[in-house]
Order: C-alpha cells, then structure tokens, then sequence
C-alpha cells in the first residue's frame, strides 16, 4: 500500500468490522498450488509510524501456455481495485 491511509480506512473500520480485508485474485491460468484467492489482511498507510509492512507477498504454482496472459488482481472495498496483466 503505498498510500496515505490504511487500506481499512481506519483503526476503528477494523475494530468494528466493518472493513473486509485485501484479497488478491489471479486470473488466466490453471492454479498447480495454492488458493486462486488470497486474503491478505488490511495492509497500513504511510501515515503509520514506521516499523510496519505495507507490501505483502504472495505465490502460485501454474501451467498455462507461453504467451499466455494472466491478470493479477487486487481489491479492497475501502481502497479501491487495481490489476496487472502479466504476459508468459
């Protein structure tokens, strides 16, 4: 996250539980190991005082063709979408 505020909006959308968290979706290929889906958590702003992880990493074991596109995407409903298409 490399924005200002927490992709939860805030501590408090956290404590109420009103904030679902992360999920990050790939799209394209056949999924040889792990979940299509992952739910990554809520991941905090630059307005968080240092020492915490704003990136998180996730991994998949796949078979598709070469030349192939698969499309990576990322959603939080408090901090909106974004997507990459990745060529093989």
């Amino acid at each position: 996250n490399t924005g200002f505020l927490p992709t939860s909006g805030s501590e408090a959308a956290i404590r109420a539980q009103v904030a679902r968290p992360v999920e990050v979706e790939l799209i394209g290929a056949h999924i040889l190991q792990g979940p299509a889906e992952h739910k990554l958590g809520h991941l905090p702003g630059r307005s968080s005082h240092g020492g915490f992880n704003t990136t998180k990493k996730v991994e998949w074991l796949i078979k598709a063709q070469s030349g192939s596109i698969i499309t990576v995407c990322a959603r939080a409903p408090r901090a909106g979408n974004a997507s990459t298409a990745i060529t093989l």
